[in-house]
């Protein structure tokens, strides 16, 4: 059996696509690029992920929740004009949409990739 176990503390990941290719990734590739966008329009909170919509689970549904509660005014910066008052934050639903370089649930320890052969 073929495996990689590496650490994100290393300059560079190696990942072993199959057991004749290798695929180098630099850490500087790696990332998230998350857009939230907030809508009294819209009728539920909404997730995507890779572009693909998933199930909101109760961890997240919760986080809405408490950024809700904590949520302030929100100021337009040109005009000073309030845009959304901090107790309108209730009647607004969310969509969020995330996009990972890296493989989605390789967690905070590394990536992990075995070779089943």
């Amino acid at each position: 059996m073929l495996s990689a176990i590496l650490s994100s503390s290393t300059q560079h990941t190696l990942y072993i696509i199959t057991p004749l290719i290798i695929a180098y990734c630099y850490q500087t590739d790696l990332h998230t690029i998350t857009t939230i966008a907030a809508s009294i329009n819209y009728k539920t909170d909404r997730m995507w992920l890779n572009g693909v919509e998933i199930e909101l689970n109760g961890r997240l549904l919760t986080c809405l929740r408490e950024v809700r509660k904590i949520a302030s005014d929100k100021v337009d910066p040109v005009t000073g004009e309030t845009v959304v008052r901090k107790e309108d934050w209730d009647n607004y639903r969310v969509h969020i949409s995330s996009v990972n370089t890296f493989p989605t649930g390789a967690g905070d320890s590394g990536c992990k990739m075995y070779d089943e052969q």
